[in-house]
């Protein structure tokens, strides 16, 4: 009997064994060695070769990140660069609003610098008001211009307005150039009044009047703006949602990523586009859900969606370093630095100080288990993204403004 038990356990052994498809960190070191491919961020594409991403079939790309750190720009901006050659890629994706994204467009198409620092400005107290935004987009100007014009990258903001000052000053400037009946024209006045970054509370009852007039007189104020009555609605629209999100803190998440969906298909409806490239925080490009929320990219895949199948996700990975931060009304730093058992295959394979990673072939273990991200309760790692880029020395970004935490910024 004994006997029977032992040759039973061996038996059993060696099915267990041959049914395990998990991959050694080893394995799995040596695959992402021959699906790495260094971004050197001194080539103004990183250097990628033109299959470094397989865009077939694709039309949205999505770089995730960590907010505030200085390199994330310089990789977007390479990023976009390769898009632009590799996939025909003429729109730029901005997690900001509506409004936000015109007043980076009127930069853009006029060199006026005011609308770009009138946003920065606004920014003060989040971690994106950098001054290496601002280069980013003082680069994309300069490479944009380079460029014949049907070749020029367009900016599309896809987000609620968290600066509300951006989105009033924006409906205020398109209310500006037009003779105004009456009580309109007070409104716009009142806009014009706010203070110089309002807050929600400041501007809430201002929107609600302006809601309200609108729905009102709705077709007055279609004829009124012509060409300009989808940004005015949009940008207004920004604002109640921005409202209506924060009014319900435990639904925030979801009920962000829902108006990101809605503001994105008006957006691809208004002014249609073939290919996209954009970047966002993280959570925004996982495909599934994760932690009850149905993200960004989730929504986009769903089976009613048109953009189902054709979503690229770049999921980001911080080896080590800083972040900037802002708490008690200042800027300082904050570690930056994902789980060590995360990063360490990717850190072992990375031939630079940043690198990316294709996790999509047939005999990848990120097809086959689920082994990022964190956050995730099942499926595979290739049904949230399918490329990771690491950074393995993240450094805070500059803030734009200047107060901080310590002796002097950085």
């Amino acid at each position: 009997m004994l006997h029977l038990t032992i040759i039973g356990v061996v038996l059993l052994s060696a099915l267990l064994a041959s049914a395990d498809t998990s991959a050694s960190p080893d394995d799995t070191t040596a695959f992402l060695m021959q699906q790495a491919a260094a971004i050197n961020l001194d080539l103004p594409d990183g250097g990628l070769p033109e299959n470094a991403i397989d865009v077939e079939g694709k039309r949205l790309f999505l770089l995730g990140e960590t907010h505030g750190v200085a390199a994330n720009y310089a990789i977007d901006l390479a990023l976009l660069r390769y898009f632009h050659r590799a996939a025909a890629v003429r729109v730029y994706l901005m997690e900001f609003s509506h409004a936000h994204a015109q007043f980076i467009n009127q930069y853009l198409d006029t060199g006026e610098e005011q609308p770009l620092d009138f946003t920065l400005e606004q920014l003060h107290g989040y971690t994106d008001g950098s001054m290496e935004r601002r280069n980013f987009f003082t680069a994309l100007r300069v490479w944009n211009q380079s460029l014949p014009p049907q070749d020029r990258v367009t900016v599309i903001g896809f987000d609620v307005e968290r600066m509300p000052g951006i989105s009033l000053a924006y409906m205020q400037q398109l209310l500006s150039t037009h003779d105004l009946p009456p009580q309109l024209l007070q409104l716009s006045q009142q806009l014009a009044n706010l203070p110089q970054r309002p807050t929600l509370a400041d501007a809430r009852s201002t929107i609600e009047s302006l809601e309200q007039y609108v729905a009102a007189h709705r077709t007055t104020c279609e004829s009124l703006l012509g060409d300009h009555w989808f940004d005015f609605e949009l940008a207004m629209d920004n604002l109640t949602d921005r409202i209506r999100v924060t009014a319900d803190r435990a639904q925030y998440n979801q009920m962000r990523d829902a108006a990101q969906l809605r503001n994105f298909q008006r957006l691809s409806a208004h002014v249609p586009f073939t290919r996209a490239y954009g970047r966002c925080g993280s959570a925004h490009v996982l495909q599934q859900s994760t932690g009850g929320i149905e993200h960004f990219s989730a929504l986009l895949q769903k089976d009613d969606s048109p953009w189902r199948g054709q979503v690229v996700s770049i999921w980001p990975l911080y080896a080590a370093g800083e972040r900037v931060s802002f708490a008690d009304g200042r800027y300082g730093t904050a570690p930056c630095a994902d789980d060590a058992n995360e990063t360490r295959p990717f850190i072992s394979a990375a031939p630079g100080e940043v690198t990316l990673f294709r996790l999509t072939d047939d005999d990848s273990p990120f097809a086959k288990q689920l082994l990022l991200p964190g956050e995730a309760a099942e499926g595979v790692t290739t049904d949230y993204f399918q490329y990771v880029l690491l950074v393995k020395s993240a450094t805070a970004a500059t803030p734009f403004h200047h107060e901080w935490s310590g002796d002097a910024a950085p």
